[in-house]
């Protein structure tokens, strides 16, 4: 993607040039380290390093794993829009509903660790979003919603190690 990269997300907030880049780079788990301001800084394909708050780039990872911003406010139960409002930094996570940031970074966490089994995005998408009998049927979606992302975790090393229930 070059400077001049437009395009928009699923509810129409538009973003574009550096924006796009860092967006997508995020989206691919480029490398990334944090700075002092706590910020990760992400490398541009100019060379450019850019300061993004952590709930932007586990935005990026959960619309690319559902499949649209739509999909991540439904399940998050927020606003249709309000993904696409954090990815474009026009707001963020909500202290007074922190738990939104969580849910964000933990579902995130569980997407880049099945990235370790998975490697194509459909892949993922289908464990993410289909039952799994490591986890007595249940969808890891809905485990790391409920808050039990230690579960999601064991479940990839359990696939990882190559056991199957």
């Amino acid at each position: 993607m070059n400077a001049r990269s437009v395009g928009t997300d699923d509810d129409g907030v538009a973003w574009s040039g550096r924006v796009a880049e860092t967006r997508c780079r995020a989206a691919l788990g480029s490398d990334q380290h944090v700075d002092s301001r706590g910020l990760v800084a992400i490398e541009t394909v100019d060379g450019t390093r850019h300061g993004v708050a952590p709930a932007v780039i586990s935005t990026a990872v959960c619309i690319a794993a559902l499949g649209t911003s739509t999909a991540l406010a439904v399940w998050l139960g927020v606003p249709p829009r309000q993904p696409g409002r954090w990815l474009s930094c026009q707001e963020h996570p909500s202290p007074h509903r922190s738990d939104w940031s969580w849910t964000l970074i933990n579902l995130a966490y569980v997407i880049e660790r099945a990235r370790q089994v998975w490697a194509r995005e459909e892949a993922r998408q289908a464990w993410l979003l289909g039952s799994d009998a490591l986890l007595d049927g249940e969808r890891p979606l809905d485990m790391v919603g409920a808050g039990d992302v230690s579960s999601g975790i064991e479940a990839i090393d359990a696939h990882l190690a190559g056991s199957y229930a």
